[in-house]
């Protein structure tokens, strides 16, 4: 195999190992931030309507308030 053929072929292998590498660490990033979101929504679901008044909440602003943050 020639130099220009054989860097070519090195720069494809590496290219396409570091968007391999890339995808998988987004994927790992989005499963961990996927697990937190579903542990907050969790948690204060299991808070009563009273508890969730005193922190400014309604039952169904919960989601959005984990997803988007309190921006009303």
């Amino acid at each position: 195999m020639g130099s220009i053929a054989s860097q070519y072929t090195t720069s494809v292998i590496g290219s396409f190992f570091q968007a391999l590498m890339n995808l998988i660490a987004n994927s790992y990033h989005n499963s961990k931030e996927a697990i937190h979101i579903a542990r907050a929504e969790r948690e204060l679901r299991m808070l009563d309507d009273r508890m969730l008044a005193d922190i400014g909440l309604s039952r169904s602003e919960i989601t959005h308030v984990v997803r988007h943050g309190n921006s009303r």
